[in-house]
């Protein structure tokens, strides 16, 4: 039975609906029509036959499976490794300040609806422990060798989305002699959340990915669009900061990437 030769984990709000787009373009690869699968995390007691029945396609090079909740969950990361030990990860990483307030703002027209931001990540810390990815990439190592994984940092996607892709192409073994449509187009806005996630939890996840291909789709995201959020409005008290500086830190031990642009963010 087909299974994937690699899967990306995460981060939220980190562009793995980008990733998703491009990779979905490669000719060597195949992905799932539905981007995220959750079976590591949702799923498992459907067995490894249901998860598998997700990459019966086309005869490709690779299969590719991407749900960017997977890094949050350490059962998620230890069943990877017992059931697809050989996949390759990917994990993008956000500047954590930035990766909780773009949460916050995605949201907050549903669960954080009349909150302030310190509000938000006090009653949900989820949006916390989601941004401490130096905390989870530490765990993913636990299970898979350093060079079983790649780890980019969404500053990449925005400054030179090509060179990123490429850096996932070579990772993989394909060819990176490929430009995808949709290169240089911000994905990771995500319009009438509340909806979306009204049509997932009632099993119809597909109209989304239809209507995401649908020739009207620019048209109705530009109806749903908000203006952008200014991250310098937003304070984080000094326990958050010293938590995301200090898992900064970790993230630079783990990697050896100099992340002190991230520390001026978090500091500011």
């Amino acid at each position: 039975m087909n299974c994937p030769n690699f899967i990306v984990i995460g981060a939220q709000r980190a562009g793995t609906t980008w990733l998703h787009l491009c990779l979905n373009e490669h000719p060597e690869i195949f992905l799932p029509e539905e981007k995220e699968i959750h079976f590591f995390d949702l799923h498992y007691e459907k067995g490894l036959h249901w998860y598998f029945e997700h990459f019966k396609g086309e005869d490709k090079v690779l299969n590719g499976e991407i749900t960017p909740n997977y890094y949050q969950y350490p059962e998620a990361l230890a069943r990877m490794k017992q059931n697809v030990p050989d996949a390759k990860i990917i994990f993008i990483l956000r500047e954590p300040k930035s990766r909780a307030i773009s949460q916050f703002d995605l949201f907050k027209q549903d669960n954080f609806k009349n909150f302030t931001f310190a509000q938000a990540i006090e009653k949900h810390p989820v949006i916390i422990d989601l941004s401490l990815q130096g905390l989870h990439l530490q765990r993913l190592y636990e299970h898979f060798e350093h060079d079983q994984v790649l780890v980019l940092l969404y500053d990449e996607l925005a400054n030179n989305p090509r060179k990123l892709l490429h850096k996932v192409t070579k990772f993989l073994g394909i060819s990176s002699q490929f430009t995808p449509s949709l290169l240089h187009k911000k994905m990771n806005k995500v319009v009438f959340p509340k909806t979306q996630a009204f049509i997932r939890k009632i099993g119809l996840s597909w109209l989304i990915e239809l209507a995401k291909k649908s020739r009207y789709s620019e048209r109705v995201k530009k109806l749903g669009e908000r203006k952008p959020v200014n991250n310098n409005s937003f304070k984080i008290d000094d326990d958050v900061q010293q938590c995301f500086l200090k898992d900064i830190e970790l993230i630079e031990q783990l990697t050896g990437k100099n992340l002190s642009h991230w520390k001026l963010k978090v500091s500011s």
